[in-house]
């Protein structure tokens, strides 16, 4: 009886262990997302520069000529395709992503488990992308 006790006791951390180590796996992200997830931020990133370009060229008194603008447009739309082309391999599967897409659009669907703003994607990435292309639509040679 008592031996009984003693292997329901270690199968029983076990399983917690277990439980606890799928978790913790669960909370990665894999190698693919990861990529995925520097492409989304850098192409954002770069997009911004050459937005912030467009928008000191349009300033008075910093004269450009049309062929840097027209430059920093066509550099500013290929970061954007950049970003789309990450955003399309992220896998929005992961335990603290808050948002998915299907045929329909993009679903909120307010998983915060372990959830950490530096950690996976979120719909803040697009509410930050969605304003930079309004921001540049006036400058848009």
């Amino acid at each position: 009886m008592k031996s009984t006790k003693v292997l329901i006791a270690i199968a029983a951390g076990l399983v917690v262990f277990g439980l606890g180590c799928r978790k913790d796996n669960l909370d990665k992200l894999n190698q693919s997302d990861q990529e995925a997830l520097v492409g989304i931020e850098a192409a954002y990133d770069n997009a911004q520069v050459y937005n912030d370009s467009l928008i000191y060229c349009a300033g008075s008194g910093h004269p450009c000529s049309q062929e840097y603008i027209e430059y920093c447009d066509s550099m500013f739309h290929h970061y954007d395709g950049l970003w789309n082309h990450h955003h399309d391999n992220y896998s929005h599967d992961n335990a603290h992503d808050d948002h998915h897409h299907d045929g329909h659009g993009m679903h909120h669907h307010g998983n915060h488990n372990n959830h950490d703003d530096n950690e996976g994607h979120h719909e803040t990435h697009h509410k930050l992308m969605e304003h930079l292309l309004d921001e540049h639509k006036p400058y848009h040679p």
